[in-house]
Parts: C-alpha cells; structure tokens; sequence
C-alpha cells in the first residue's frame, strides 16, 4: 500500500511540474519582444530614400504614421542603423546602439500617444557604485534644476543610470524630421557632457559641485 502510495505521489509530481513547465515556456514565449525584420539604415545615398513604416500603422493613426516616418528620417539622417517594433499594435519604439564620445549607449525612442509625447531613454553604460549613490543623487539634482531639456535619473536598486527626455507631439506640423533630429541630438551631447562627471564622481573623489561648475562652462548655450 505504501509503494502505491508513493507511486501516485511520484505521479502527481511530474504531472505538475510538466504542466509548470509548460505554462513557463508560454510566459516566455508572450515575454518575447517580437520585432520585424531590421530597418538598418545605411549611410544615405544621394537621392536615396529613407525605409518608410507607415505600412505598419492602420488609415486611423495617419498622424501617428507621420511621426513614426520623421523619426525613422531623423535618424537615418545621422546614419543611424535601427531596429523597431510595435507596442500595443499602435506606438512604435526604436531601439538603436549609439556610440557617443566615450562609451557605447542603448537608445530607446517611443511615442506615448496618451501624453502626447514623444520620449527618448539614453543609458548610461556603467551602475554606479552603492557608496557614490548619494553623490550622484546630489549631481543629478543639480544637472535637472539647472537644465531645462532633459531629466537624469538613477534607479538607486543596482545604480543603473540614464537621460529621459520628451518632445511634445501636440503641434504635429512642427515636428519635422529636422527639429526630432536636433532633439535627438542635444540630448546624445548632453550625455555626452555629462559622462566624465558621473564617473568621476562615481569612481574618483570629485565633489559634484565642483564638477558641475566645470560641466557648465562647456554647455553650448542652446541646450539650455
């Protein structure tokens, strides 16, 4: 009786953790971001045309489609080599790798057709150090109050540090292909004026204040 017992058991067992496992691979599966073939774009050709995505958008969304088209001209005019998706079948998000002055950045630009807005993420490469986290909080907070672009923020869970900055989408005339280009960017260069600080706060013994005070007086004054 204790041998059927056990068997059963035993049964049950892999039956359960089968069906685990198979709920696990269809979490995996729906966790999966699905992106079309690549839209890369090469160093543009006299004449040549930028890939158009408004194919993707529905007759409905020919404003969201329009947008979508000047940020993929945008950064094809910086030949900047891109994949892209659709999020909730209606906003696109671009993901790109994007080599500033001193590292290499994963960029991320998505519309938030509810905020009207179109939002850039800028990461920064290396987590700051738990001990300089303070530090950091302190130079970032001088960096947002005192410019006007964008915001830097730190998750202060593993450090990981990044630049979010937003374009409105509420005057669609006005966002053409070049003013996304200049947006992009000021805020690729604010990064870039930036990074030197960060590390040398994150892993030196520099004082933000004193830092900052050396950032802003490289700021090329249209950023602000």
């Amino acid at each position: 009786m204790t041998i059927i017992l056990i068997l059963i058991v035993l049964v049950i067992s892999v039956v359960i953790k089968s069906l685990y496992l198979n709920e696990e691979r269809k979490l995996a599966r729906l966790a999966e971001i699905k992106l079309p073939p690549s839209s890369s774009i090469p160093p543009k050709a006299p004449g040549s045309s930028p890939l158009s995505i408004s194919s993707l958008f529905p007759e409905s969304s020919a404003r969201l489609a329009e947008l979508a088209e000047n940020i993929s001209v945008a950064l094809g005019d910086m030949n900047i080599k891109f994949n892209y998706g659709m999020h909730d079948h209606e906003t696109p998000v671009f993901r790109f790798g994007l080599p500033l002055a001193e590292f290499q950045s994963d960029v991320v630009v998505f519309m938030r057709p509810s905020y009207n807005v179109i939002t850039v993420l800028v990461g920064n490469p290396v987590s700051i150090p738990k001990l300089k986290r303070r530090a950091v909080y302190e130079f970032i907070g001088m960096i947002n109050y005192e410019f006007n672009l964008a915001n830097f923020e730190m998750d202060n869970k593993d450090g990981s540090l990044r630049l979010r900055n937003i374009l409105l989408m509420t005057e669609p005339d006005s966002l053409s292909s070049e003013k996304i280009n200049g947006w992009l960017k000021n805020s690729f260069e604010m990064m870039n004026l930036t990074f030197p600080g960060f590390m040398a706060i994150s892993y030196g013994n520099a004082v933000p204040s004193e830092v900052w005070a050396k950032i802003q007086s490289r700021v090329d004054p249209s950023l602000n």
